[in-house]
């Protein structure tokens, strides 16, 4: 039976408060019970409340101070806070107050749900000072219904000229229950700082007071006003749970999925009270059952599961004690089989468009086909859309994305269109993560080619093709394992010979993160099988500019039997899009009539009836004024000795004709071509200076362009 009494003080001051006058057995049970956290707790807001005198109160900080702490002070009795017994509290200042022998900061305290000064007891929490009030403490009353009252004279803001708040925390020492009393109050200062509340041992378990008086344990919106006079809030402990639980059926997330995947596991039914406590369990059979470590709550997220398993609770009320376990829940573990994508012989092209659910949220491009496989599916080293988000993916973060379209120049390029796929290699831990096709290759030669754009740019990680010509039991690394891609924002086009006939055929792009997480996660894009080629294509291209405007593009192609075309066009034009010259019926092409430029050439056999090779190149070659004496310089001196100056034009960017074996390599240009007339016998003695440090060369000769060598350097050299 719960009646009302009222209490009277020897100081004739009197109050109401709700005491249980119930069984011994019951209180005691209420005291010691556990697994009570905060957000458990009842709160109410009333009105109509009186303070406590403070007939001889104790004062904890005295007037004019600003962040200032009390010492730990005794509670005076056992008070029982989220099942745990406390002696002790201290307070600030600034309206704070924590439960517990260690003290309180002495500074104002932001956010109800931050990992500092739990638990906290928060009646008014804002940036003030004693100003010409304190903060004092007095215990009323008789074991065992005494009340600890703690009572806040202060100034809100921080530099108010005299005290004008005035507010009270009451623990009630037989219900555990806590008060927050309020008395008069004009504060001042930036309201939107100010909260109420209570906090427990871990500051995500919280009671916070909103706007319009309503006590909510997820939303940390703050009060920012004052109370009222006369308001009095209440968080109560929940009561004691009534023996059996009764906790029903184990409800899953998902009951099936793919190895790896985790699930959320929650009851059927709520215990309620105090003196609850939880302990899930996991079966390989439903028979045999383990505790699973840490996992003491009404809800539980699993690891990765990567075989069937069977998960139940194991609920137990501290009155009797007694415990029911849950009925249990069956995981199944499986992946679906892929199936092979059956090669023609003609071209197969993944463009990574589209992405569709196989074992996680958009873990496989093209999932209606269910070709490909993703491992792991979620998490730390699995594939995704280069456009995935950190819940899609389970990835740490979505930093080191690519957006860059250009890609390197190539014959056998293919254009960037987004989503492409992307490893997130800035995961760092040096994870790996596979994404496999599967294709059935009977149809193939054994020499179809796989080419795909690859990014990596900055990048730390590293990607790695394999084959698989036995259903994925056994792989084989084909060609070299692929680093940072240069230039920097580019793409680049790669190839590699699958070599693989069998029907059972899985084709493997495995990714490597770095050991710390840096640069710039690997793109793919454009995944194809290309079919072997029946028209060989030329090799080791060269282009000779032989004279004013000609060229000469020269190749090997063993025991090819075609006609050659050569494409050309400006450094960096698309293939399809430039000059055709041809056909020839062997090296060299010669062209003619060419203007001033830098170019490119490609050479590529036509066969017939056989087809087009692919391309070969591309090779460089420019036409610039200077060669070939076409713009030859005159430097004749313009002093007494004749001494030549330095000219005042120069045929900068000439291509380099010029071989200067005896001393150095022939590198790119530019050839400056110069000529002076002297009398036949005359003696000659030059000095030449690059101011840039590259290799200069001297020759000379009766006629343009002068190609005897005299001699060279690398910077200053003087000769005659």
């Amino acid at each position: 039976m719960i009646m009302s009494e009222t209490l009277r003080r020897n100081t004739g001051h009197s109050f109401e408060r709700r005491v249980p006058i119930a069984l011994v057995a019951a209180l005691l049970l209420s005291q010691a019970a556990t697994a009570q956290t905060v957000d458990l707790y009842t709160f109410s807001a009333t009105n109509g409340g009186s303070l406590d005198p403070m007939a001889g109160a104790v004062t904890l900080i005295g007037p004019n101070q600003d962040d200032a702490a009390s010492a730990v002070t005794n509670i005076g009795f056992t008070f029982n806070f989220e099942g745990t017994d406390y002696t002790q509290f201290s307070v600030n200042s600034n309206g704070g107050m924590r439960l517990g022998g260690s003290a309180i900061t002495a500074f104002n305290i932001d956010n109800i749900n931050d990992a500092n000064n739990n638990p906290k007891i928060a009646p008014f929490v804002a940036d003030g000072s004693t100003s010409t009030g304190n903060v004092s403490t007095v215990l009323t009353g008789v074991a065992p219904d005494r009340i600890r009252v703690i009572q806040w004279n202060t100034g809100v803001d921080y530099n108010a000229l005299s005290a004008n708040v005035l507010f009270q925390v009451w623990l009630y020492e037989n219900n555990n229950v806590i008060e927050y009393r309020y008395g008069a109050g004009s504060p001042t200062g930036s309201s939107g700082f100010w909260w109420t509340g209570i906090s427990g041992a871990v500051g995500t378990n919280f009671i916070n007071v909103r706007p319009g008086f309503v006590g909510s344990t997820t939303d940390v919106t703050r009060l920012q006003s004052w109370p009222g006079s006369g308001t009095i809030f209440t968080f109560t402990p929940p009561e004691p749970c009534v023996p059996p639980p009764a906790p029903g059926n184990t409800i899953a997330s998902i009951t099936s999925g793919c190895p790896g995947i985790s699930i959320s596991l929650s009851l059927q039914n709520n215990t309620p009270g105090s003196g609850v406590s939880y302990q899930w369990e996991s079966s390989p059979d439903g028979i045999g059952w383990n505790p699973i470590g840490g996992a003491t709550t009404a809800t539980y997220v699993t690891g990765p599961i990567n075989s069937t398993t069977w998960f139940r609770n194991s609920v137990t009320c501290s009155t009797g004690p007694s415990t029911v376990t849950s009925d249990p829940v069956q995981i199944t573990i499986s992946s679906p089989p892929a199936t092979y994508y059956v090669y023609t012989g003609t071209q197969f092209t993944e463009n990574f468009s589209t992405w569709g659910n196989r074992c996680s949220t958009a873990d496989v491009p093209s999932s209606t086909s269910n070709h490909w496989v993703n491992t792991p599916a979620f998490g730390a080293g699995t594939w995704r859309q280069s456009n995935t988000t950190v819940l899609a993916s389970g990835w740490n973060n979505i930093s080191g994305q690519f957006t860059a379209t250009a890609v390197t120049a190539n014959p056998n390029a293919v254009a960037i269109t987004y989503p492409t796929a992307r490893f997130h290699s800035r995961q760092g831990s040096s994870v790996i993560g596979t994404l496999d096709f599967y294709v059935d290759m009977s149809a193939a030669t054994g020499s179809e080619f796989l080419r795909f754009e690859y990014i990596n740019s900055a990048g730390s990680g590293n990607l790695a093709v394999l084959v698989s010509t036995d259903g994925g039991a056994n792989f084989t690394q084909i060609g070299s394992t692929l680093a940072a891609t240069t230039p920097f924002n580019t793409w680049v086009s790669q190839q590699f010979t699958i070599g693989s006939t069998s029907p059972t055929t899985v084709i493997r792009l495995r990714g490597t993160a770095a050991p710390t997480a840096a640069g710039n996660d690997i793109g793919v894009d454009n995944f194809r099988i290309i079919p072997a080629a029946t028209c060989t294509a030329p090799t080791g291209p060269t282009a000779l500019v032989t004279g004013p405007g000609t060229v000469d593009v020269t190749w090997s192609c063993a025991s090819c039997t075609g006609n050659f075309l050569v494409e050309y066009g400006p450094t960096g034009f698309t293939l399809g899009t430039g000059t055709v010259a041809g056909p020839f019926t062997n090296s060299p092409a010669s062209i003619t009539g060419l203007a001033n430029g830098s170019y490119q050439a490609y050479v590529r056999q036509d066969c017939g009836v056989a087809g087009i090779s692919s391309n070969a190149g591309p090779v460089a070659f420019h036409i610039v004024p200077g060669d070939f004496c076409a713009s030859a310089i005159d430097f004749a001196g313009s002093n007494p000795s004749d001494t030549p100056t330095t000219p005042s034009a120069t045929t900068a960017n000439a291509q380099n004709t010029f071989s200067s074996s005896p001393c150095n390599p022939s590198m790119p240009g530019p050839d400056v071509l110069l000529y002076h007339d002297v009398a036949v016998g005359a003696t000659l003695s030059f000095t030449v200076q690059n101011l840039g440090g590259a290799t200069m060369v001297l020759g000379y000769g009766e006629t343009c362009p002068g190609e005897i060598n005299l001699a060279c350097g690398a910077s200053y050299f003087t000769t005659g």
